[in-house]
């Protein structure tokens, strides 16, 4: 009997060492091919624990990608692998955004995605989403329609004037005219014309959903389309510093920076009805003006933070029709840039909610002398391009002026381009360019043409919504703008 349970206890035991074994043969041949092991316990973020051996897993920053991969018994390492980086990232998946476990890899994809978009170029994404190994595959189609095609075709010195279009129009109609969104996802096709609808990014509690967006009043939407959505944390999204505002009891308008006071800015920064403090690292705090004066932060980085922001759908953008003011609306705050015919280009930062429509700020009266007549100056040059004269490549610019005494200008200029509705300076094809500095006045008409060739520092300009920018011979740093589109 007792050799019969010996015999019983010892096949067991074999069975074990061989079960055992298996496992580990498994576990080390995976590790060896640069693969997570199976029969472990994640200890961790990086460690996976076996039966007798260990596993280090070390990824590359922000991808669900190995990097390096080790496996250890008895304080040995037994087996391993090491991938670079071009290895794991094939050309195939560098063409396709990846959703894995909420984050995402290959995210400027969407991005050039957006601008091709935007700027009326045809364009196609891919995205996977993977979710318990099953990969859902999403395509994203940017159409052109007949009207993109028509202006592609026209000559330079062709001037394009859009139509109104029909109320009979049915969506049909507008997507073979105006180019749509195509739009594949579980093998169901769906198309939204641009005319009604773009693809917008929206952050709410650290999710990005990515969406199919309308303010179009007679779409009564049940549900927002989703194209897919990710963790912000994955994304490209950066994030220096947060900015509070804590309201005071008084309504009242504070200076926090006079023109050129930082950054050489050409306008002044104010806060309405509150002060803001800007946190670094989560628990260093300053006053907005120390942060300033301490070089924590700049004027610039605050209207280029916003910028992202509204990309991301972290706070709301409005434009206004009166120059080019825009209004960040965020859950706490607002901030507002001003960039109004009448010459105001000040930045406040206020209350939540609509604040350019404050009586404070319509009546202006916390500038001082010296502010009202920089902007009483500006108020009184306009820029324009002449008729018949804008190519890609030239145009020739008008600066009307009734200033006295005259004002003084010069050769220089730049070239802006809107990029997701913001302006964005234009990297020169040659950065050797220079201007001669010979100053230049308007005439007795109060008026001054200067023909203005950018072929040999921006080279010929794609289809797209530009602004020339120009300077004056003065110490106000005052800067004039003119807005135009190549078709």
């Amino acid at each position: 009997m007792k050799k019969k349970i010996l015999i019983i206890l010892g096949i067991v035991i074999v069975l074990l060492v061989v079960l055992y074994g298996i496992i580990f043969f498994v576990d080390y041949n995976n590790v060896s091919n640069g693969k997570l092991p199976i029969f472990v316990v994640k200890s961790d973020t990086e460690n996976y624990q076996g039966l007798g051996y260990s596993v280090k897993v070390q990824y590359y920053k922000d991808t669900n990608n190995i990097e390096k991969i080790d496996m250890s018994a008895f304080g040995k390492t037994i087996a391993g692998a090491v991938f670079n980086y071009d290895e794991v990232n094939n050309d195939t998946d560098n063409d396709i955004i990846i959703i894995e476990d909420g984050k995402i890899q290959n995210e400027n994809l969407l991005n050039t995605f957006l601008k091709n978009a935007d700027n009326k170029e045809h364009s196609t994404l891919q995205i996977n989403n993977i979710s318990n190994g099953n990969i859902e595959t999403i395509t994203l189609e940017y159409v052109l329609g007949e009207n993109d095609i028509k202006n592609d075709t026209l000559s330079e010195n062709t001037t394009v004037n859009s139509i109104a279009t029909d109320r009979d129009w049915t969506y049909e109609d507008y997507q073979k005219y105006f180019g749509y969104y195509k739009m594949t996802k579980n093998d169901k096709e769906e198309k939204f014309d641009t005319w009604h609808w773009q693809i917008k990014r929206t952050t709410n509690e650290n999710t990005v959903k990515v969406i199919f967006y309308t303010d179009y009043i007679k779409f009564d939407l049940l549900e927002i389309p989703i194209i897919f959505e990710y963790d912000l944390d994955s994304s490209l999204y950066e994030k220096t510093y947060t900015l509070t505002y804590l309201a005071r009891k008084d309504n009242g308008i504070k200076r926090i920076a006079k023109t050129n006071e930082f950054d050489n800015i050409d306008f002044g920064l104010y806060t309405l009805a509150g002060d803001v403090t800007v946190t670094i690292e989560q628990d260093i705090v300053y006053s907005l003006e120390d942060a300033l004066k301490e070089k924590i932060i700049s004027v610039q980085s605050i209207l280029d933070q916003a910028k992202l922001d509204a990309k991301y759908g972290i706070c709301e953008v409005v434009f206004y029709r009166d120059g080019g003011s825009i209004e960040y609306r965020y859950k706490d705050y607002t901030i507002l840039k001003f960039n109004s015919l009448d010459g105001n280009k000040d930045l406040i930062i206020g209350f939540s909610g609509v604040i350019i429509n404050n009586e404070q700020l319509k009546n202006e009266s916390y500038k001082d002398t010296e502010e009202k007549n920089i902007q009483d100056k500006y108020s009184k040059i306009s820029i324009s391009i002449k008729e018949n004269t804008l190519t890609p490549t030239s145009a020739t610019v008008i600066i009307s002026d009734i200033n006295e005494p005259r004002n003084t200008y010069g050769e220089w200029f730049r070239i802006d381009k809107k990029t997701d509705g913001f302006w964005e300076e234009l990297k020169p094809i040659d950065n050797n360019y220079g201007f001669n500095d010979i100053g230049l006045i308007v005439g007795e008409d109060n008026k001054l043409e200067i023909n203005t060739d950018w072929s040999k520092i921006y080279g010929k300009l794609e289809k797209g919504e530009y602004r020339l920018v120009k300077d004056i011979y003065n110490n106000d740093h005052i800067y004039l703008a003119v807005e135009f589109t190549i078709e």
